[in-house]
């Protein structure tokens, strides 16, 4: 099969939406290790986009791969690891869930002298939890589409 010709089959949409999800990753990453300790509030959310970042990208990353390039699947081990990665991840982003939104009236409302997360830090976060619930509901709906199509 020729390169693109998984472009026809999955919908450039999906396809699309993987890649934005990769891209979100690294951003995560990056703002995470950039700002790693300008969040006292809660410490551990810059370390949330970091592990998050990561998992997400080497969660999607070979799926994505090979659905571009149809003739080369990945490996069982492969397809092991990243269903383990895709299930740390959804695990990671509700322990996250808990750490950004216990903040969110703190965040919004600071009063004279506390401290608060870096305003990037934390809306990055917080914007990458509700793109993952987002892209975990719309995953579900297409393989709820995907299988009454089927039979």
């Amino acid at each position: 099969m020729a390169r693109g010709e998984g472009l026809e089959e999955e919908g450039f949409s999906v396809l699309f939406a993987r890649f934005l999800m990769l891209n979100i990753s690294i951003a995560c990453v990056i703002i995470g290790f950039f700002f790693l300790h300008d969040c006292p509030l809660e410490p551990l959310i810059p370390v949330f986009l970091i592990v998050h970042g990561f998992a997400s990208f080497f969660g999607l990353a070979p799926d994505t791969c090979a659905r571009c390039y149809p003739g080369s699947s990945p490996s069982k081990i492969v397809l092991v690891i990243t269903i383990i990665l895709r299930l740390f991840a959804f695990a990671w982003v509700i322990a996250g869930s808990v750490w950004v939104f216990r903040l969110t009236e703190q965040q919004a409302n600071p009063t004279e002298g506390a401290e608060t997360c870096e305003d990037v830090v934390y809306y990055s976060a917080f914007v990458d939890i509700i793109i993952a619930y987002v892209y975990i509901i719309f995953s579900l709906l297409c393989c709820l589409c995907c299988s009454k199509k089927e039979e």
